[in-house]
């Protein structure tokens, strides 16, 4: 079964206005016309099916740049969607090791650790380096600055947890 992808529909098109489009080049097996499951508007594109492989390929060279209902329309050849519909971030935040596992923190972008700062530009711990121009380096304004450049220990922090 060959799949032709027709796209720029008028939402008016029906399906027997596709038949008539097609039908010169051979018998149609199936016409299905995209409409939205919420609304049950059409979404502008058909998939039409045709059996034979060379007469659809010719249908789609044929019927390019063809207008229906004023419009011009996109045929080719239907390609299937990689793995059905993509992953929104909530199935991909429910998978097995969660968000981090793919890279993704909703939070704090790449960033590994909010309160240290691992990962953004200036690395350390601390404010100071990194971040957008004008501070946010992860601390508030005013905090300790990051580490000491002898490495000793900051006076009047807590210090490790």
């Amino acid at each position: 079964m060959f799949k032709i992808y027709v796209g720029n529909l008028d939402y008016r098109t029906e399906r027997e206005d596709l038949q008539r489009l097609f039908q010169r080049f051979g018998p149609i097996e199936d016409i299905a016309l995209a409409e939205d499951k919420a609304t049950g508007k059409r979404r502008g594109f058909a998939i039409i099916m045709i059996r034979d492989e060379l007469r659809a390929r010719l249908a789609i060279e044929s019927l390019a740049g063809t207008k229906l209902r004023g419009r011009a329309l996109v045929i080719n050849e239907a390609i299937p969607k990689k793995g059905g519909k993509p992953a929104t971030f909530k199935e991909l935040r429910s998978g097995p090791l969660g968000p981090r596992a793919m890279g993704l923190n909703p939070r704090r972008g790449s960033s590994r650790n909010p309160r240290r700062g691992f990962g953004r530009p200036g690395g350390g711990s601390g404010g100071g380096g990194g971040g957008a121009p004008g501070g946010g380096g992860g601390r508030p304004a005013g905090g300790p600055p990051g580490p000491r450049p002898d490495g000793g220990p900051r006076s009047g922090g807590s210090g490790p947890r």
